[in-house]
């Protein structure tokens, strides 16, 4: 029988509806299945007794587990975040993080699959196609496995166990390796571009996986040692293996009833009593699961209210209109004063002519206007340009001559400028193709001779890196995790540009207190004038003149 199309509409809307009512029972019978299990283990000494022995428990030892737990939890948000960008995902890393908690509430589902929620959520928000962060949990997961078993390998005292966990990591690394393979075959999104991805990738994001397990297996030593016990670290690692992977095998909502039951006989196999390995358990698992799906709950709650008014990933002119207010509040006054100084001498050095012979220059991205106005006080002939008009407002205030702009689409004629200089602005724009777009329009503009002025950060120190990448988007809001970082040697072949100089500055992280800042500026030469460490600055500047044939 064919149905006509709005039945057939209703008649799949009402199958899962139906199908989704049966699997919310389904979870539920599973969970309270789980409770008796834990609840036989409960009352087994009973439940006043047990409760008696926990209150025992020294604080001072229960005070870090949920902070491990949080650390865990970070940690695997960046695995998570590396592997998005690998697929060629890039979303505001602070929603993105907001997502990633919610979701956890899928721990309360058979086998954690419910952490796929993320999945719809990042769809509704972003417009990134659900498979693809699909594909991305699967990786996750077999990384998952791939560091426990390493964890449990470590820590084996046989040769029977050592074995099996070498078993469980190598399968666990075949499939994160498999996973995009498989995904390519079925036209997933993104599936190429992590399949074929260099080793390194695989081997850092398995190495995110090794350190944001590795200090959760404290918790079952620390929780023991506030009862008197000693347990090695080795032990906890064994431990927090085999129960975390047997829990998640177990196919019980958050392990319940079988991670506890794996766990509570490991300790009790190294001589714990039962009382006590119970009360250990207990309270590792109400700081782990415990914290994790209250947690997620409160953020799944309020993702769901604002859900619909996501607007998807804002460009860099809407981003920098929204954080105007507080622009100038991201840096501490004398970080500012350090790097402006730093940058004015830098342009100043690379513009051939003397101010009064200079000509007309452009700040391009100029932003609250401090390089342009601070040039101008240096005599020279500079207009700012910014496409963020909240920011070209407070620019003009204190004193800039400014006007709205694109760098995709500048507003002067060719050859009409004799420089330009921008700070920090390429990697905002949206791929490599708009940044040689925007080198183009440079281009277009310069007299024959001009100079341009490329100020960034430099990605070759990992360290500076990874703070960039994912530590600063979190804590500051210049920038939100979307940023395409150039490296220098992008310089050597631009269209009608050649490179004539490049300069590696500044070592000192953004965070330096004022206290500190002679003795790191003494360091910051140092390292500055060692040909060794020069070319892992925080920032270079890479100065290109327009050909005469340009």
């Amino acid at each position: 029988m064919v149905y006509p199309k709005d039945s057939l509409s209703f008649f799949y809307k009402e199958t899962d509806l139906y199908r989704s009512k049966h699997l919310f029972r389904f979870n539920l019978a599973l969970i309270a299945l789980g409770a008796l299990a834990a609840g036989w283990w409960f009352t087994h000494p009973g439940l006043a007794q047990l409760l008696s022995r926990i209150a025992e428990i020294r604080w001072m030892y229960l005070l870090p587990l949920p902070l491990v737990t949080a650390y865990c939890i970070f940690f695997r948000f960046l695995r998570f975040q590396f592997l998005l960008r690998r697929a060629g995902v890039r979303i505001p890393i602070r929603r993105s993080f907001s997502v990633y908690i919610a979701s956890l509430v899928g721990l309360a589902t058979p086998g954690y699959i419910g952490e796929l929620v993320r999945a719809v959520m990042i769809r509704q928000q972003f417009g990134v196609p659900a498979i693809t962060i699909a594909m991305v949990f699967f990786i996750e997961r077999f990384l998952d496995l791939s560091a426990l078993g390493t964890m449990m390998m470590i820590a084996a005292s046989d040769t029977t166990t050592r074995l099996l966990a070498v078993l469980i990591a190598c399968a666990g690394a075949i499939g994160a390796v498999v996973t995009p393979s498989i995904g390519v075959i079925f036209s997933v999104p993104g599936a190429s571009a992590v399949a074929t991805r260099p080793a390194a990738d695989r081997a850092s994001a398995f190495a995110i996986s090794l350190l944001a397990w590795f200090p959760v297996a404290f918790l079952f030593p620390l929780a023991a040692a506030g009862l008197g016990y000693h347990v090695p670290l080795a032990v906890g690692m064994g431990v927090l293996g085999r129960s975390t992977i047997l829990g998640a095998l177990g196919l019980m909502p958050a392990g319940v009833g079988v991670a506890g039951s794996v766990a509570i006989d490991a300790l009790g196999q190294g001589g714990i009593s039962t009382l006590d390995a119970i009360a250990i358990v207990t309270v590792v698992r109400l700081s782990t699961v415990g914290f994790s799906i209250i947690t997620a709950a409160i953020f799944f709650v309020w993702k769901l209210k604002f859900l619909s008014n996501s607007a998807g990933v804002a460009t860099a002119s809407e981003h920098f209109d929204e954080i105007a207010g507080g622009y100038s509040d991201q840096f501490s006054s004398h970080i500012w004063d350090h790097l402006l100084q730093r940058k004015l001498q830098l342009i100043a050095d690379s513009i051939p002519s003397p101010p009064a012979t200079a000509g007309v220059g452009v700040d391009l991205g100029c932003g609250l206007g401090r390089q342009c106005i601070a040039l101008r006080g240096r005599n020279y002939n500079v207009i700012g340009i910014d496409p963020a008009i909240n920011l070209l407002q407070s620019a003009r205030k204190a004193g800039a001559i400014v006007a709205v702009g694109d760098a995709l689409r500048l507003p002067f004629a060719d050859n009409s400028l004799d420089f330009v200089y921008t700070i920090g602005v390429l990697h905002h724009l949206p791929g490599k193709e708009a940044q040689a777009a925007a080198c183009r329009e440079v281009a277009r503009v310069l007299k024959p001779g001009g100079r341009f002025m490329i100020h960034e950060t430099n990605p070759r120190n990992p360290l500076f890196r990874f703070y960039m990448g994912y530590a600063f988007p979190i804590l500051k809001t210049i920038d939100d995790g979307t940023e395409y970082w150039l490296e220098t040697e992008r310089w050597n072949h631009v269209p009608g540009l050649q490179l004539v100089k490049l300069a590696h500055f500044t070592f000192l992280p953004d965070f330096v207190p004022r206290m500190f800042m002679g003795p790191f500026r003494a360091l910051e030469r140092s390292l500055e004038n060692s040909q060794r460490s020069r070319p892992y600055s925080v920032h270079y500047m890479a100065t290109l003149e327009k050909r005469s044939d340009g």
